[in-house]
């Protein structure tokens, strides 16, 4: 899965398509939203969300991302940040052993 290009396609679309897939599909987020949340958290209604939502997917279909694309490049990448906190963490532990 190319992310780079997910991220290229994700930024030609209009600023609120973007918002809105990556709020719903849980790209970039720690989880998937659903349209009603979305809409409460932009102050429109959940249709106005399942329309622009409809139009991105239109756009991004045609590029090759379908609904479970997305979903999978979510999945990878919530992995992928998973796997740097982990990281990160281990690398924050003191040493316990005999010293150097």
């Amino acid at each position: 899965m190319d992310v780079s290009r997910l991220t290229e396609d994700l930024r030609s679309l209009e600023p609120m398509q973007e918002k809105v897939v990556r709020l719903h599909y849980g790209l970039g987020c720690e989880r998937a939203h659903a349209p009603t949340e979305i809409a409460r958290a932009m102050a429109v209604t959940p249709r106005a969300i399942r329309e622009v939502l409809q139009g991105a997917q239109q756009r991004l279909g045609e590029r090759g991302w379908g609904p479970e694309a997305l979903r999978a490049a979510a999945r990878l990448s919530a992995e992928q940040a998973l796997e740097w906190n982990r990281h990160q963490r281990a690398e924050a532990r003191p040493c316990r052993g005999r010293s150097l």
